[in-house]
């Protein structure tokens, strides 16, 4: 359990993990997801191992949907985060139940003020100004893309981020197709339909005294 509350921890409580610093989302209108949707990005980080992340939209359950991010880490080791939702990822009304699973133990339920806290988000900003169209090869694939570019960071400052951002209407709901920004590169690897949960055990509640530290 030691080791479980310490990944959780790393995790859950800290930002390296977020869904926005994995793959930039860009929500591109307010329709639902397709149940059965999914899509797989490889993530590069200067200095870490490549890491794989897959997103996919699972069944609804009345005016909620299941969402869930998978993140693939050296060694093959994933963590898996299943959240069911009202709205979308990127900006949900409510969250109803999450669920962790840590790579070799037991799927967890989060107590639900936790997870309220710790969905893994997307952003839901502009993708900035577009600069160009014409097709792009990604490993997922060849697509009519569309290239935007934005900066992050009040002009002036010194911390001003450069993005580049591919998008295409080909894959409802998940528009992105490559991303550039200093050193970070993501690209679509894959995607499809009918997409299955990753977690088939029944999950256990976590104790809410024992992740204080966490919140």
């Amino acid at each position: 359990m030691a080791s479980l509350l310490g990944l959780l921890a790393s995790t859950l409580g800290g930002p390296s993990l977020a869904a926005p610093a994995l793959v930039p989302g860009v929500r591109t209108s307010g329709k639902p997801v397709s149940s059965g949707s999914w899509v797989r990005y490889s993530f590069y980080r200067p200095g870490q191992p490549v890491a794989l992340v897959r997103m996919a939209a699972l069944e609804r359950v009345g005016k909620a949907q299941w969402f869930e991010v998978s993140l693939t880490l050296r060694r093959g080791q994933t963590l898996v985060f299943k959240s069911l939702v009202e709205g979308d990822l990127g900006q949900p009304r409510r969250v109803l139940k999450m669920i962790v699973r840590a790579p070799g133990q037991v799927p967890m339920l989060l107590p639900e003020a936790l997870a309220r806290k710790r969905l893994p988000r997307l952003e839901t900003q502009s993708p900035g100004t577009l600069v160009g169209k014409g097709p792009l090869r990604v490993p997922a694939g060849r697509f009519a893309a569309m290239h935007y570019r934005r900066t992050k960071g009040q002009k002036g400052q010194k911390r001003q981020t450069v993005e580049d951002l591919w998008l295409s209407k080909a894959i409802p709901g998940w528009p992105l197709l490559r991303y550039r920004a200093a050193g970070v590169r993501v690209e679509l690897v894959a995607w499809g339909q009918g997409a299955q949960s990753a977690i088939t055990r029944q999950p256990v509640k976590l104790d809410p005294r024992l992740i204080r530290g966490m919140k």
